[in-house]
């Protein structure tokens, strides 16, 4: 039995059983009681603050630290930095800043499956030589490392296979879609679409994938509101992927929601909405899986 066969298994086992899975990694005082199938905010005035926005999370695969996006600063100074919450015998520390550069936007983080990598998009509009794109921070020892630019592509993540999934940039007959490619032997293959259905004629955009590449989820849209909502592809068994389905009515908010994310172990889904950041049982997900694949 191959590894992506026995992850797909682990992943099938895990969304089809979540009224009986493992307890929470989360039992800490700002995650409060795990949600059912209606979301809920994650750490209300601790993660989530009134009248500040956050959005794009990611986790270690421990599920030791939580890594997401704040904004900081006031009017034209406002921008996304990154923040981090650690996980101790006394539950999780207050989220803090990232200490990785003050002076520029970072925001769309992921970590890869193994723990090794941290991606995140970074910005620095009042420097004209500054080469935006993914940067990525390797792991060193109970840290990180100083980021250095990875590649341009937008909203990275990786699967357990080291496939990396991004957005494509603007196009002639489409506006963004959801594309993968590889690293190897230091260098980046072709990006190519995903084979299949799952990007449509919207936006599609803020990939999230299972550690097995089971399935995708990404924000599709606008809707009829204006804003994006959180659609999830299944991986056939002939490696193409599925039609984008839209998560139940549970997920949709005045302005729809995006960013998934998943969390380890893939008990949970969290997005952003409203301004903040939601989490949700990942029986959300599940109840789309098509029977016999």
């Amino acid at each position: 039995m191959t590894r992506r066969n026995l992850s797909a298994m682990l992943a099938a086992a895990l969304l089809g059983a979540a009224a009986c899975s493992a307890p929470s990694p989360f039992p800490d005082f700002f995650f409060g009681d795990p949600p059912g199938t209606v979301p809920v905010k994650v750490g209300p005035g601790i993660v989530s603050l009134e009248g500040v926005g956050e959005m794009g999370c990611t986790f270690t695969p421990d599920a030791s630290e939580f890594w997401f996006v704040r904004s900081v600063g006031d009017g034209d100074e406002e921008r996304p930095g990154l923040f981090v919450s650690r996980r101790g015998p006394e539950g999780w520390s207050v989220p803090e800043a990232a200490p990785f550069d003050v002076d520029a936007r970072e925001f769309e983080p992921s970590i890869s499956p193994d723990g090794e990598r941290f991606f995140f998009y970074r910005q620095k509009p009042s420097d004209p030589d500054f080469r935006e794109g993914t940067w990525v921070a390797e792991r060193t020892g109970d840290g990180w490392g100083q980021p250095r630019f990875f590649h341009e592509a937008y909203s990275v993540v990786q699967d357990l296979d080291g496939v990396l999934y991004f957005n494509t940039e603007h196009r002639e007959h489409s506006s963004r879609d959801i594309a993968m490619m590889r690293f190897e032997d230091g260098a980046f293959t072709e990006a190519e679409d995903l084979p299949g259905d799952a990007n449509g004629a919207l936006f599609d955009a803020h990939p999230a994938v299972a550690p097995d590449g089971s399935f995708i989820l990404f924000d599709s849209g606008p809707n009829v509101l204006g804003g994006p909502e959180i659609h999830v592809s299944f991986r056939r068994s002939n490696g193409t992927w599925g039609p984008a389905q839209r998560l139940g009515e549970e997920l949709r908010f005045e302005w729809g929601g995006n960013q998934p994310c998943l969390a380890p172990g893939g008990d949970y889904l969290l997005f952003h909405a409203d301004g903040d950041l939601w989490w949700v049982s990942a029986e959300v997900i599940s109840r789309w899986r098509p029977s016999g694949d």
